[in-house]
């Protein structure tokens, strides 16, 4: 399966519970493609483990989902050689507002071969 926002991060811990970590941040008009991806990897991962658990209830796979919308407002910054300093200057207008989504699934050797195999990592 191919994903365009979400990239995925992999780690391990001593409990042999691997752990796939993504942030993607996108405008406005990206945020329906964003969650696609989304519905794509946990719906996969439902239809192959099961409904998600925490490993200490005895789950093979559990997941965390978060996101925020935020405007940036760029804003003048300035450093002066001489006195080694940073400045903060006027502040322009705000940006169009992004969404950052943040996705972490967690399961065990079973699901971290399987994700793997499925989306690359």
């Amino acid at each position: 399966m191919t994903l365009h926002f979400l990239d995925f991060e992999v780690s391990s811990d001593a409990d042999d519970r691997t752990t796939f970590d993504a942030m993607a941040s996108v405008p406005v008009s990206s945020v329906a493609t964003l969650l696609r991806e989304v519905e794509q990897v946990l719906g996969w991962a439902v239809d192959h483990f099961g409904p998600p658990a925490p490993h200490e209830e005895g789950g093979e796979w559990d997941y965390q989902l978060d996101a925020v919308e935020e405007t940036q407002v760029p804003v003048e910054l300035t450093f002066d050689l001489r006195s080694r300093s940073a400045q903060l200057g006027e502040r322009g207008s705000a940006g169009m507002p992004r969404t950052t989504l943040t996705l972490t699934l967690t399961g065990g050797p079973a699901f971290a071969e399987a994700f793997a195999t499925e989306f690359g990592e």
